[in-house]
């Protein structure tokens, strides 16, 4: 509601709504950016855009590495960045 206790119109709710996505959506950018997220984002993009897809499966997938504890979140992990870039 508005000043005068009366209900918002659409576009006033649109508006608002669109306001406070924006404002959550930089909130999340900066916690990713002081968690060092975004970074790690790009030096995995980096390094698929350079080597490519079947040499980052030869490196990292885990039935490769199997004596690695960490290779299935790893390799998720680059999936995930993998099928992002796919999207775009």
């Amino acid at each position: 509601m508005n000043e005068e206790n009366q209900p918002l119109s659409k576009e006033e709710q649109i508006e608002s709504i669109l306001h406070d996505l924006t404002h959550i959506r930089n909130m999340l950018t900066e916690v990713n950016t002081q968690l060092g997220y975004l970074s790690r984002f790009r030096a995995i993009r980096e390094e698929i855009e350079e080597t490519g897809w079947n040499k980052i499966c030869t490196q990292y997938h885990p039935d490769i590495n199997v004596d690695d504890p960490a290779s299935m979140e790893l390799f998720e992990l680059y999936k995930y960045v993998y099928d992002t870039m796919q999207q775009e």
